[in-house]
């Protein structure tokens, strides 16, 4: 490990579900005294009261994807108990989780309720950290994250793996988006109740209303 050099501020992770957190987080780069472990670490910028004492960043990610991936993590056993038996006994399939989307806020808020704009942003909607990356580009938004905050004398600190999604799941196409394998999840119906939901981040991060096809 390089050494630290104090002239550059700690790096904190505003960790927004399902954005690669459980990696950054246990990654060198982030001090474990700096992961917040309120609401299971799910803690917003406005509510980090010295939060100018860190250099903050956060990946955003596609509603569409991101709920899904919420809802299979959660079916697939893991994440906390009351949450997981919630959808694998109520919500053992995709559809019938969505079609009772308002429900969701009962088994886990800041998975599928907070948007992903209140976690990065002030009461008047200003952006309040120092950098938002795309979640989709993780491997060149984490080598731009040290670049702007040489925090280790300029030594590249590695990205685990955790948690990870079949490299499969995910296509770039010709225009620059990425198209996956839960694209295929949804119905029209579906997305309008997704998009309906999230369409403060699908408007201020600019995400296609039609990604999901």
């Amino acid at each position: 490990m390089g050494e630290y050099l104090h002239t550059f501020k700690p790096f904190k992770f505003i960790h927004i579900p399902k954005t690669a957190g459980t990696a950054i987080n246990q990654s060198a780069l982030i001090e474990r005294k700096n992961t917040d472990r309120r609401s299971y670490g799910h803690i917003g910028a406005r509510e980090i009261k010295d939060i100018k004492n860190f250099y903050t960043f956060a990946l955003i990610r596609n509603p569409y994807d991101k709920v899904y991936s919420s809802w299979n993590f959660y079916n697939s056993g893991k994440g906390k108990m009351d949450s997981k038996l919630a959808v694998q006994q109520l919500y053992p399939t995709f559809k019938e989780f969505v079609l009772d989307y308002p429900n969701s806020k009962d088994i886990d808020y800041w998975h599928f309720q907070r948007t992903q704009k209140e976690y990065i942003t002030n009461s008047k909607g200003e952006v309040i950290i120092d950098y938002v990356g795309n979640y989709y580009n993780i491997r060149a938004e984490w080598e731009v994250i040290q670049s702007a905050n040489p925090i280790f004398n300029g030594e590249y600190i590695h990205l685990p793996v955790k948690n990870r999604t079949n490299p499969e799941d995910y296509q770039s196409t010709s225009n620059g988006e990425f198209k996956g394998t839960w694209m295929r999840k949804y119905t029209e119906e579906m997305a309008n109740i997704i998009y309906n939901h999230w369409k403060v981040d699908f408007d201020f991060f600019n995400f296609n209303k039609n990604s999901y096809k």
